[in-house]
């Protein structure tokens, strides 16, 4: 196969256009099996990212119901308005026991 270099009808530009052909292809196969993968992870990465606002938001919701200064305060509304907007601040509520069925079962 050496040889067939060495041939005076050997066409090194034809070899080099058949070899550039190949890092196309192979480029553009990885691309097209690679892209899709890349994608679904941008997009639960970009969702998990707004709904760590809403976390932040209960998290301080917390903080303010702990603290003597809002003694006696109502955050339902805030709370159902979390809740609407955040099915991770829901789903954690539900697992703590306060919230169940539309109802709050702490002390605010």
């Amino acid at each position: 196969e050496s040889s067939a270099f060495c041939d005076a009808g050997h066409d090194a530009w034809r070899q080099l256009a058949a070899q550039s052909w190949g890092v196309f292809v192979i480029i553009v196969f990885t691309t097209a099996g690679f892209l899709p993968l890349w994608a679904i992870f941008a997009l639960f990465e970009r969702t998990r990212a707004m709904e760590q606002a809403y976390v932040r938001e209960a998290l301080q919701l917390l903080t303010q119901m702990t603290s003597l200064f809002f003694e006696g305060a109502d955050f339902t509304s805030d709370w159902q308005r979390l809740i609407k907007q955040s099915p991770v601040v829901q789903r954690c509520l539900e697992q703590s026991g306060c919230f169940k069925n539309g109802e709050f079962f702490f002390n605010s």
